[in-house]
């Protein structure tokens, strides 16, 4: 298949085999995987089996929680086994992933429409649909034919640094708008650029790179995936970090600074967490866990204890970085950690970008003493920019972001199409 970042590979569930959080699967049924499971479901529905359907949708859920398409037969199936809470619930949860009226008005439903439960998802549709927006309008580049996915802080006042995927390079955009490329397209080896981080104090530019098909110049040399530090002011390299693996196998997505001089990076392709370790200035592996499919956005607390780190099907993770203990968090009622791009730390919150979900939104969710969830709240919610909000930045009490990274202006052969208007939005919302 043709490789795509971050989403866009786990778009379709029948593409990836997932590993499991659940321990309910037998050894056989793991083996055999959630689209065997699937496609038995439809098969038994097909047939008139209302039993067998509910059956096998109940297995491929264990294996692959949270996923849209198994969730909507799996309430399906419920209902036409006349369980109507079971039905009912799930689809509460559906919604909070994948806002769709035509989910309620499937004919499994019919005979549950009168009862007050059901009656109250129109009422969670219209919530999570018409959230007043809160996002200002920050400031609007004609960029997008490079494509960015990341931004940074420059060293200036209105000043910004984009990674582009397509050029392969990282751009510095003035408030009016005057662009100038930091790092000119291909330089030192780079491939398309992730996740950024600029340290201000240090003046120092941090970038993943990940070799992508949807790079313009694909004949270009480059290194496998990698971290590249750059002078934030002249944009001279002064390091680059490569993995020495199979970069079909990684992908560097997103990286947090630490206060002692190194990062932590998150690997989108493999269950891994990579460090750069400040001691030996090196890429090393820091941590692994089989559960983790798609790692993206990443950070640490204040007193740099914790490690924060999203999965793009699994949600939220907690390490503790002295003894690597390693927690899944719980999404409070009403809320979904599913589908989370950007991870953001600020004042004892977790700062969400979910591009995964529909609506796509911003969270914000409230941190506990033990360093676990305990509330939450939509900063942001069905933004009109909206065409896919990716990765940005903290700037005092505001988050900076960008609101439409052109992803979805690819065909299948990678062929890339700009934007109509060619802008790209930041947009800013006030935490």
């Amino acid at each position: 298949m043709s490789f795509k970042f971050k989403g866009h590979v786990l778009t379709f569930f029948i593409l990836i085999a997932t590993p499991t959080l659940s321990i309910s699967q037998t050894k056989d049924q793991i083996a055999k995987g959630e689209v065997h499971y699937y496609r038995q479901g439809l098969e038994a529905f097909a047939d008139g089996d209302t039993v067998g359907y509910l059956e096998n949708f109940k297995i491929a859920n264990s294996l692959r929680p949270e996923n849209a398409r198994i969730m909507e037969n799996l309430a399906k199936a419920y209902a036409y086994n006349f369980r109507p809470n079971d039905a009912i619930d799930l689809l509460s949860r559906l919604l909070l992933i994948d806002c769709r009226e035509e989910f309620l008005l499937h004919e499994a439903y019919d005979p549950y429409r009168g009862v007050p439960k059901f009656q109250r998802l129109w009422d969670l549709v219209i919530n999570i649909t018409n959230s007043p927006l809160n996002a200002e309008m920050g400031w609007s580049f004609t960029i997008a034919d490079i494509h960015p996915e990341s931004v940074a802080p420059g060293l200036n006042k209105g000043e910004f640094i984009f990674g582009s995927i397509r050029d392969r390079k990282i751009i510095k955009v003035t408030e009016d708008g005057k662009q100038t490329d930091l790092v000119s397209p291909a330089a030192h080896g780079i491939a398309g650029i992730t996740g950024l981080k600029a340290d201000l104090k240090a003046k120092t530019l941090w970038a993943c790179s990940a070799p992508l098909n949807q790079m313009k110049d694909q004949l270009m040399p480059y290194d496998g995936t990698g971290v590249f530090k750059f002078d934030l002011e002249t944009g001279d390299l002064i390091k680059k970090y490569i993995l020495n693996q199979p970069f079909e196998d990684h992908l560097f997505g997103d990286l947090v600074l630490s206060k002692d001089g190194g990062a932590f990076i998150s690997d989108s392709q493999s269950p891994v967490i990579y460090r750069i370790n400040p001691k030996s200035d090196k890429l090393e592996k820091w941590i692994s866990d089989s559960s983790w499919v798609s790692l993206q956005g990443i950070c640490l607390d204040k007193k740099e204890k914790f490690l924060f780190i999203a999965d793009y099907v699994f949600g939220i993770f907690k390490i503790e970085i002295a003894t690597k203990k390693i927690t899944r968090l719980s999404a409070p009622s009403g809320f979904t950690f599913k589908g989370i791009d950007g991870l953001y730390f600020y004042k004892n919150q977790l700062i969400a970008i979910q591009n995964g979900v529909n609506p796509m939104r911003v969270s914000a969710f409230k941190l506990g003493k033990k360093m676990e969830v305990i509330s939450g709240r939509i900063l942001e919610n069905n933004h009109p920019e909206f065409g896919e909000p990716t990765l940005g930045f903290l700037d005092g009490d505001l988050l900076i972001y960008i609101a439409n990274s052109p992803w979805a202006n690819y065909d299948k052969n990678q062929q890339f199409t700009p934007p109509k208007s060619n802008m790209i939005y930041l947009l800013k919302n006030k935490l």
